[in-house]
């Protein structure tokens, strides 16, 4: 009987760690999306900063949408003769 309560023991440990692993790549993806989302939003906000043109806003807003977050098409508005 002790044999039994071990293999128990063994396979309760096993499904621990296997269960800790994929939390722990689970948790490292998400960094990783996290990372690359602060990435392209520090080079919209540096690209933003540069430009006054709203047509050239717009453009760099929807490339964000399209490219970086997986749209399938992106409608910005703009006001005719607006200014930023």
């Amino acid at each position: 009987m002790p044999f039994a309560h071990y293999l128990t023991f063994h396979r309760a440990a096993r499904y621990r760690r296997a269960r800790i692993s994929s939390f722990a790549t689970l948790n490292e993806r998400e960094l990783r999306r996290r990372r690359y989302d602060a990435e392209v939003l520090r080079s919209l906000a540096v690209g933003l900063e540069t430009t006054g043109d709203s047509v050239r806003i717009a453009t760099a807003l929807a490339r964000l949408a399209v490219d970086d977050l997986l749209a399938t098409w992106a409608l910005i508005p703009i006001l005719q003769g607006s200014t930023m």
